[in-house]
């Protein structure tokens, strides 16, 4: 699985970078229930798709937290976050940085899912989030790097859905 998410970087055509080079993001992992990975958040190393730790088992409950409105994460494998540098778009592009770099992190976004699915899992884009507390939770301390997609990531059975609850709020 791991090698896939790194190959997902790579091979894409893109105009943010010159031909070849990998998209400007980096791929986080909050494990909870997942074979042979103990629990905790981990960076993707972009080359090789090795795990490295960057928070223990804690991250999950930060993680949990961070998601808005509540807890979605009962029965998820790993949730994965995709994180750009804000600050390397909008130098690059300007005003239009902050679509650029939601463009490339929606093309990726797309293909962590299909990596999930050739593996047996269901992946869910889930953009309710807390930018700042998922920062925090992955050990991120500088604010250019920004959680830009949060994809969750379970095993279901034949016919079976990853389904995020939601709560409805009172307009009034």
């Amino acid at each position: 699985m791991w090698a896939r998410l790194a190959r997902a970087r790579t091979g894409v055509t893109s105009d943010a970078v010159p031909a070849g080079a990998p998209v400007p993001l980096e791929i986080f992992l909050t494990v909870g229930d997942l074979a042979g990975v103990p629990p905790g958040a981990y960076r993707l190393d972009r080359y090789t798709g090795a795990l490295h730790p960057v928070a223990g088992a804690d991250a999950i409950s930060a993680i949990e937290r961070a998601c808005l409105p509540g807890t979605v994460f009962r029965g998820m494998n790993a949730v994965v976050h995709l994180v750009g540098d804000r600050d390397w778009a909008f130098d690059t592009f300007g005003d239009r940085g902050y679509r650029v770099i939601h463009q490339e992190a929606g093309l990726l976004a797309h293909r962590v899912c299909v990596a999930a699915a050739a593996q047996g899992l269901s992946g869910r884009i889930v953009n309710a989030y807390h930018a700042g507390a998922v920062r925090t939770a992955l050990g991120l301390t500088d604010r250019r790097h920004t959680p830009l997609f949060q994809i969750l990531l379970a095993r279901t059975g034949p016919g079976g859905h990853v389904i995020v609850p939601v709560e409805l709020e009172e307009v009034g």
